[in-house]
């Protein structure tokens, strides 16, 4: 048995989508669950979709299969690119680069 999540690593700017995919091999295959930084995110699809990146889905994503006799994971990483734009009073625009 074994799994595989891609892309393995993948930066994406805040506020767009990011997909994660989870292929694997086995047979049967009993169980899938998801995992973010060590904790269940409750999806059990092979695929797993964020429609809009925030700050808080920066990190580690893992895949878990599992049946009777073996378990296999896949990780993968989210890191966030691209730009936060600020606008504060008087004029003032402050850029950050991520």
């Amino acid at each position: 048995m074994s799994a595989q999540v891609d892309p393995p690593v993948q930066t994406v700017e805040f506020g767009r989508p990011a997909t994660f995919t989870c292929s694997y091999s086995g047979n049967p295959v009993t169980g899938l669950h998801w995992l973010k930084d060590g904790l269940p995110i409750g999806h059990t699809e092979p695929v797993y979709r964020i429609a809009s990146v925030t700050r808080e889905s920066k990190g580690m994503y893992q895949c878990f299969v599992r049946n009777d006799h073996e378990t296999a994971q896949g990780t993968a990483e989210l890191r966030l690119g691209g730009r936060c734009v600020h606008r504060g009073g008087e004029g003032e625009t402050l850029v950050l680069r991520l």
